[in-house]
């Protein structure tokens, strides 16, 4: 897919221009990158893409790439969780909007990736 190829492509220069020279990234800065916001603004881009038009294979690359962007973008939007709770609502509550359908990373995740297999348990 064209736009998740080009999206990765904008998130790494955004992790390059934040990266130290210990190669650690500082997501606050990554945030006020000036190109974050036209990142930010072209993931609603993937309201356009069809999960159902996709063959098995198509979907689960589709799948493993929108699902890392998904977590970095996440991560410089809103920091990286610091406890259990905040990181089952990090990857449960934060939606992207593909194809008219929100998706958390965990749907993703369970959905696409582990073809609609159940989640372990959390507790």
């Amino acid at each position: 897919m064209a736009i998740l190829s080009r999206l990765r492509r904008m998130v790494s220069k955004i992790e390059c221009f934040a990266t130290d020279e210990r190669g650690q990234i500082d997501y606050i800065a990554a945030e006020k990158d000036p190109s974050f916001l036209s990142f930010d603004e072209a993931t609603c881009e993937l309201q356009g893409v069809s999960l159902w038009s996709m063959d098995d294979r198509t979907k689960l690359s589709f799948g493993i790439n929108l699902y890392n962007l998904m977590v970095k973008h996440a991560i410089i939007k809103v920091g990286i969780s610091t406890t259990y709770f905040t990181r089952l609502a990090f990857y449960k509550t934060l939606r992207y909007n593909i194809g008219g359908t929100l998706l958390s990373c965990d749907d993703v995740e369970h959905g696409i990736l582990r073809a609609n297999t159940r989640a372990p348990k959390e507790l």
